[in-house]
């Protein structure tokens, strides 16, 4: 249906992806040159030359490394990015708790791009772009002024939370629906800790889901094995990379791999020293908001061409972040940082600036991850001081997270240490502030 009706490409093999970009990237920069910011960039490099001659030697991918990048930082340019009046576009920001919020424009009809991505991980898993879906984000979203997605998929709805509890009227609207698009700890949590109205709405017929959409992190088997106890084996269970600055860059496919919708996006991989992996670098083909030419998304990635699906499009498998201090994008050891730098037992010696976070992805007893959090006594530290430092500490923390998890926060596994050293397996991690993640492997 897709194919038909809206031009989606399906390609025979990576070489045929390979020359498509080739040719996409070459109408890419003629657009983009048109914008003040990449003009500048592009004249500064061409030095005379014309840009015509400098896009004859943009012969295959591997000369991809000869155009400029895109990073987070070249965001606070992303008003000199887009054609035209600023006017005809629409403003979003990222989140801005790992570092200052990013501003990205986009037109309506980027939207439209990104239903079309979505609408092939309906199709691939049983529902029709013509379903009833929802997306399910925290009221500060950016996700929620996506209403232009509905050129694609015409029945969307957007129903935010916030802090107050979700009411079972919102519940039952949600397991009407054909789809339900939300972070990937959301939907499992809210589900658990509904059981029993779950299974009313089940003896009366109320429960349609057929698809859920884990939306950041790969959702653990666990969590999809709990989903489909509560609400029945014949639930699916889809992962896309997604990012407020980057969205709706990959599809999953039927065998539940995440492919990258290459008729859109070009992925690259560049080398990242500093955890030997490869980041993920991004190029869209038909965005018309800003232009982000190989933009570094954060994200590192593997890439192959090989699934049983029988695509051709590129498998993205996520292995971590390039900063080495985030979890994921509303957290990250700066928020514990600054905790610490704010609270009165660190102004009192009570605590030393040092600390770090174990997240532990792997708990049996926990639908969520455990985020343990531990922070060095300091010099003035007395017995029974804990209490009332780890009463600070955890305020602190879920404020700065609530704008991001809504009501959540009040089922957030967090556990609070107060120690005389840092646990071994942090001690052995660079910084002052230390991270490590215990991840568990998709299929547990």
């Amino acid at each position: 249906m897709l194919k038909k009706k809206f031009g989606v490409r399906e390609f025979k093999s990576p070489e045929e992806i390979k020359s498509f970009w080739v040719k996409g990237m070459k109408k890419k920069i003629k657009y983009a040159y048109k914008t003040p910011y990449w003009r500048e960039k592009f004249d500064e490099l061409l030095k005379g030359r014309s840009l015509d001659d400098f896009l004859k030697e943009i012969k295959t991918v591997d000369d991809f490394g000869k155009i400029p990048e895109t990073f987070r930082e070249d965001l606070k340019y992303s008003d000199k990015m887009v054609v035209g009046d600023l006017s005809n576009y629409i403003l979003m920001s990222t989140g801005g708790t790992t570092s200052d919020p990013a501003k990205v424009y986009f037109h309506p009809m980027d939207n439209a791009v990104i239903g079309l991505i979505f609408a092939q991980t309906y199709e691939n898993m049983g529902v029709s772009q013509f379903g009833d879906a929802i997306m399910f984000f925290p009221k500060s979203s950016p996700v929620n002024r996506a209403t232009s997605l509905r050129k694609v998929l015409p029945n969307l709805k957007f129903i935010p939370f916030g802090e107050e509890a979700i009411s079972p009227e919102t519940i039952e609207r949600l397991l009407k629906a054909d789809v339900v698009t939300s972070y990937t700890h959301v939907f499992p949590q809210l589900v658990n800790e509904n059981r029993e109205l779950i299974d009313k709405l089940k003896r009366e017929g109320k429960v349609n889901i057929k698809l859920i959409i884990s939306a950041g992190d790969f959702m653990p088997q666990r969590n999809v094995r709990m989903l489909k106890d509560i609400l029945g084996n014949d639930i699916n269970v889809a992962n896309i990379v997604i990012a407020n600055d980057a969205p709706g860059i990959s599809y999953s496919c039927e065998k539940g791999n995440i492919h990258l919708a290459s008729w859109a996006y070009i992925a690259e991989l560049k080398p990242h020293k500093e955890s030997g992996s490869s980041e993920l670098v991004i190029t869209s083909l038909f965005g018309k908001g800003s232009q982000l030419i190989r933009y570094h998304i954060g994200d590192l990635a593997e890439i192959n061409y090989d699934c049983p699906c029988g695509s051709a499009d590129p498998v993205i498998k996520l292995v971590g972040r390039t900063y080495e201090g985030e979890v994921h994008k509303h957290c990250s050891v700066q928020l514990l940082q600054n905790a610490c730098a704010s609270s009165k037992a660190f102004e009192n010696g009570k605590l030393s600036f040092k600390g770090g976070m174990i997240v532990d992805y792997c708990d049996p007893a926990s639908i969520v991850p455990v985020y343990h959090y531990y922070f060095v006594q300091g010099r003035n530290f007395k017995q029974g001081d804990e209490e009332e430092i780890v009463r600070e500490l955890s305020s602190y923390i879920r404020k700065e997270l609530k704008p991001y998890l809504g009501q959540g926060i009040n089922n957030w596994a967090d556990k609070y240490h107060i120690v005389k050293e840092l646990p071994e397996e942090l001690r052995s991690m660079p910084g002052k502030w230390k991270i490590r993640k215990t991840i568990c492997d998709k299929n547990e």
